[in-house]
This record gives C-alpha cells, sequence and structure tokens, in this order.
C-alpha cells in the first residue's frame, strides 16, 4: 500500500471514530433530556406533600430562605402554608428540629433554562424569625411578610412587597434588577443600590444606611423631616431630601440616623412633613 492510501486510511479511520464519538455523545445527551424530562417529574410535588404533612406545628420564629435562578417567585397570605410551583428543579428542605424552611433552586440545565417557571408560596399569619430571598433573573412579588431579620438580594429581575413588617433590621441589596416596596415598618434599614432602581414607602426608624452606585433610589418616609438626621457623604450623584439638593455633612439632629452615601446615581428623600 502506497503512503498517500496509508494516510487517507489513517484519516478516514479517525473520521470514523469521530462520527462514533459524536453519536455517542448525542445519545447520553439524549438520555440526560428524557430522563430530566420525565424521569422526576413528581419529585417537587412529593417532597411539598411530605412538607405539608409534617407542618402540623406553627411556624412562628422559624427562618425562612429562599435562593432562586430564574424562577418567579409570589409569596401570599393563606390558611396554612404549601407550595405549588411548575418546576422540578426546585429543592425545599423542612427541619423542624432546627426550625427552618429552605427553598433552593438547582442550577438549570442547557435544555430547559428557556422555560418559564413559577413558584407560588402560600404562608399563614406568622413571625418569621430570618427571611432571607436571593433571586437572579426571577421576579418576586409579596403580598404580606412579617420577619425579625430580612435580607434581600435582587439581581436582575423585579421585586415589588405591599406589606412588610421588620422589628429588627432588612438588608436590601440590587444588582442591575429594580425593587418596589410599597408600605412598610422598618427598623434599621441598610440599603445597596447597584445600577437599578430601588423605591420605598416606609415607617423607618432605628439607625438606617442608603448607598447608592450607579442607580437611583427613591424614598418616601412617613415620619417628619426633624425626626432624623441625616448624616451625608456626597459624591458626583444627587442627593435630595424634601425638593432640596444637600451636601456633604449632617442635616438635622433628630433621634433616628440616616447615614447617606452616593455614588453616581440619585438619592431622593421625601419627608411626611404635614
Amino acid at each position: 500500500m502506497s503512503i498517500s492510501k496509508k494516510i487517507i486510511k489513517f484519516f478516514a479511520e479517525v473520521l470514523a471514530l469521530l462520527i462514533i464519538g459524536l453519536i455517542v455523545v448525542g445519545l447520553l445527551y439524549l438520555i440526560y433530556f428524557l430522563t430530566m424530562s420525565f424521569g422526576n417529574k413528581n419529585t417537587t410535588d412529593a417532597n411539598i406533600k411530605i412538607i405539608n404533612d409534617s407542618m402540623k406545628e406553627s411556624i412562628d420564629n422559624y427562618n425562612f430562605n429562599i435562593t432562586t435562578i430564574k424562577t418567579n417567585v409570589k409569596i401570599v397570605k393563606s390558611d396554612s402554608f404549601n407550595i405549588d410551583t411548575n418546576n422540578r428543579n426546585i429543592l425545599i428542605d423542612y427541619d423542624s428540629s432546627n426550625k427552618s424552611i429552605i427553598i433552593n433552586e438547582k442550577k438549570l440545565s442547557l435544555f430547559n433554562y428557556n422555560e418559564s417557571y413559577d413558584m407560588t408560596i402560600y404562608i399563614p399569619s406568622t413571625l418569621f424569625k430570618e427571611t432571607s430571598i436571593t433571586t437572579n433573573s426571577g421576579n418576586v412579588v409579596i403580598d404580606t411578610l412579617v420577619t425579625n431579620v430580612f435580607n434581600l438580594n435582587v439581581g436582575d429581575g423585579k421585586t415589588s412587597i405591599d406589606n412588610l413588617t421588620v422589628y429588627k433590621s432588612a438588608n436590601v441589596s440590587t444588582g442591575v434588577g429594580k425593587v418596589d416596596i410599597n408600605g412598610a415598618l422598618i427598623n434599621n434599614l441598610y440599603l445597596s443600590n447597584g445600577v437599578g432602581e430601588t423605591k420605598i414607602k416606609a415607617n423607618v426608624t432605628g439607625n438606617s444606611s442608603i448607598n447608592s452606585g450607579a442607580g437611583n433610589i427613591y424614598m418616601e418616609v412617613l415620619q417628619p423631616n426633624n425626626y432624623f438626621t441625616f448624616k451625608i457623604d456626597k459624591a458626583i450623584g444627587e442627593i435630595v431630601i424634601d425638593g432640596e439638593n444637600v451636601t456633604s455633612g449632617t442635616l438635622n439632629t433628630g433621634p433616628s440616623i440616616i447615614n447617606i452615601e452616593s455614588g453616581i446615581g440619585k438619592i431622593e428623600i421625601k419627608c411626611n412633613n404635614e
């Protein structure tokens, strides 16, 4: 056999092995896809049923943690705790001994990343010890939530809260997303805004801190201007309090302190002076 024929034969064998390899990989992906689509379809439903059967006691003073990738979350008031979701990648851990409810969304595969997922969490009237919500690109809508400690970390989704009560402290952080809290009682608010937009209407007490990056913050507080001491550290961004532009320094000598630090975004605070 000539050298040229040997070379042709060699490359033909390599090409055949490559084609076989691609076929095997394709079959493995197909098996994985079918398994993810049909194999564990009722896992989340079964998990929820076990949790509901176990939750005969009050969930007062529980830790409540939610971490999602792209699932849209709705929290509504109900007579009993329940979860309704079309996402089989949701993992739920209910631990009565440690008094915790943990909801996590598993990493999505390429096959189902573009699908739309929703989850509704029904909660009874209760006081949580600590509530932590972390989202990537999903939206969050909360009807009513009462908690001692509240942690909210928003990626590029939108979070809307109608009624929020926080007795000890609230830590709200946004990336490029939006946060709209319309009606709240918050003690010790720590607000950090990236390039997104945050709007808060609340009765704010204690000592608070507001930090804006490139995004905008709009706050309407239910107390008069002289209830607060505003300690201001202004950079490029505009800081407006009751319609007036302010610079770095201290404004007022009220019992509740709000530290304000601006980046290049705008911070606007409106007080109830009537």
